[in-house]
């Protein structure tokens, strides 16, 4: 990923201002700049499918799913989630969502050690956040970290009859639902 070397020392605030100018789409990470790269199809159909269902589950209640070209901020960082839930108000015009209260990055092998790493210190930043979750490619696996009070519980779950508990509502995602018309569709994996 092209990194840009920004004059130090930006803020949050500098990046965004420098990023709105931008024809491509960047995150920014403790003074770094990361630009946002394509994903495949299956990357595409996980986070589609998981917005949807959200979607669905989330209608007429007081929270809101987004999907990929939407910012969320930390203290020094801005992330650009593939699916994220608030349950603030959110203006129209607004390119950083407020209260982000789950987030889900859907795995790569390229992109897997920097999401489970650099990225989820960041995320930790925000004090709005209750779920990280990621979702891998490559097996029917889920991991999630769960705000509990000032720590984070960690859960895998596995297995083509997993489901998901999230942090708003009784909501609850099946992996079936998730990974539908992907590599890994459970239906086609039980044919």
């Amino acid at each position: 990923m092209a990194r840009a070397t920004p004059p130090a020392p930006w803020t949050v605030e500098d990046f965004l201002a420098w990023e709105r100018e931008q024809e491509e789409r960047y995150e920014f990470f403790d003074g770094l700049i990361r630009m946002m790269v394509g994903g495949t199809a299956d990357h595409n159909r996980i986070a589609g499918r998981v917005f949807a269902a959200l979607l669905a589950k989330l209608r007429g209640g007081p929270c809101s799913v987004f999907i990929e070209g939407m910012k969320v901020a930390g203290a020094t960082a801005t992330m650009y989630p593939d699916v994220v839930v608030t349950c603030s108000p959110v203006d129209a015009t607004t390119d950083v969502l407020p209260g982000p209260v789950i987030v889900f990055e859907i795995l790569s092998r390229s992109t897997q050690t920097f999401d489970r790493g650099q990225k989820w210190l960041a995320y930790q930043t925000i004090l709005s956040l209750q779920q990280y979750v990621l979702i891998s490619q490559d097996e029917l696996r889920i991991d999630t970290y769960d705000r509990q009070g000032n720590s984070w519980i960690y859960r895998v779950l596995t297995g083509p009859d997993a489901r998901l508990a999230l942090a708003v509502g009784k909501i609850e995602l099946a992996m079936a639902e998730i990974y539908e018309d992907s590599a890994l569709d459970p239906r086609s994996l039980r044919a």
